[in-house]
């Protein structure tokens, strides 16, 4: 079924893609087929919960940001943040100067508290019931971060304030 705004534009529901008047489009795509990437040129890609794309179909994505005009070319990562082995991570926190140096990198950070003001009531305390503090300081804050599963191991045993000392620093 084609559905439409008249005072924007159209959508091409065969297409996946909405068509502006002013020439412009979006083109809604899966990579559950490989050759749906091929032979396309774009100003502009988008991966929405990025962090669920192998690196393999980021670069494929990344070489389709080729085309000619007047739009800035950029790929965006719309993600939660992952951990610390995740190509995402390795590729634009520990090599975010390969980024900056070569084109550009921005990064922009939201915790779940800079959109407290659109979440119902007590939404923060409902999610983080059962959440580990690992879980609350990635999910929650937006930090990156490995979220370690299972227990502790000598926590009944170890004592911080008996057991770690930190070393004075010596003169020389």
């Amino acid at each position: 079924k084609e559905s439409s705004d008249p005072r924007i534009g159209e959508m091409k529901v065969r297409e996946d893609t909405w068509h502006y008047h002013n020439g412009s489009f979006l083109r809604f795509r899966g990579l559950d087929e490989e050759t749906k990437a091929k032979s396309t040129n774009y100003a502009l890609v988008v991966l929405e919960e990025a962090e669920e794309f192998t690196f393999d179909e980021f670069r494929r994505l990344n070489e389709r940001v080729r085309k000619m005009g007047d739009w800035p070319l950029r790929i965006i990562l719309v993600l939660n943040p992952v951990n610390e082995d995740h190509w995402i991570y390795k590729q634009f926190v520990d090599n975010a100067h390969q980024w900056k140096d070569n084109g550009g990198l921005l990064v922009l950070h939201f915790s779940t508290y800079d959109n407290i003001k659109n979440l119902p009531k007590g939404y923060i305390e409902q999610v983080t019931v059962g959440m580990s503090p690992d879980e609350i300081d990635r999910y929650i804050h937006g930090n990156w971060g490995n979220i370690v599963k299972g227990k502790p191991v000598y926590t009944d045993i170890l004592r911080p304030d008996i057991h770690l000392w930190t070393m004075p620093r010596f003169p020389g």
